[in-house]
């Protein structure tokens, strides 16, 4: 199994930056789907329950600004760059990211709980991307904070075009 997960992850951070983003949130996405109907078998609604940030009047642009500039920008500083930076070394990497991806969690839930189990899985691979390139040349905090800007970018173009 560990070499079957070696040669997956190989590739995938073999990726160009720009696949790299658009495969990482292909995944994100796909997390999604398979998380949904285990949700609704738990009793839990997708549509009346899954919440998300209320921009009240603002416009489209100060929202985009917003949710695919600002809100990654800084929550990559928040709950990916703090816990790792400051976890690393002082707990095992398990712990990094479980940390990490909990206060994330936590972080959303006031949308909705549905809202905060859909970005669980998120928030371990967005601390994943960041530990990975820690090792490497591109910058970890701007790669997560880019993955982050697309994921968010797409969830608008849901919210507006569906």
């Amino acid at each position: 199994m560990g070499s079957y997960w070696d040669t997956i992850r190989e590739w995938w951070f073999g990726l160009s930056p720009l696949l790299f983003i658009v495969f990482t949130n292909a995944i994100m996405i796909l997390v999604g789907v398979v998380l949904t109907p285990i949700l609704i078998l738990l009793g839990l609604d997708p549509v009346g329950d899954l919440g998300g940030p209320d921009f009240g009047d603002l416009s489209p642009y100060a929202i985009s600004l917003i949710a695919v500039i600002i809100a990654p920008i800084i929550e990559t500083f928040i709950f990916q760059f703090l816990p790792v930076k400051l976890l690393s070394g002082r707990v095992p990497i398990l712990g990094v990211i479980l940390v990490s991806a909990i206060f994330f969690a936590v972080a959303h839930a006031g949308y909705s709980m549905w809202y905060a189990i859909l970005v669980f899985p998120l928030g371990v691979i967005l601390v994943y991307v960041f530990i990975h390139y820690s090792h490497e040349k591109i910058t970890p905090y701007w790669m997560t904070t880019l993955i982050h800007a697309f994921r968010n970018m797409l969830a608008l173009f849901a919210m507006y075009f569906t």
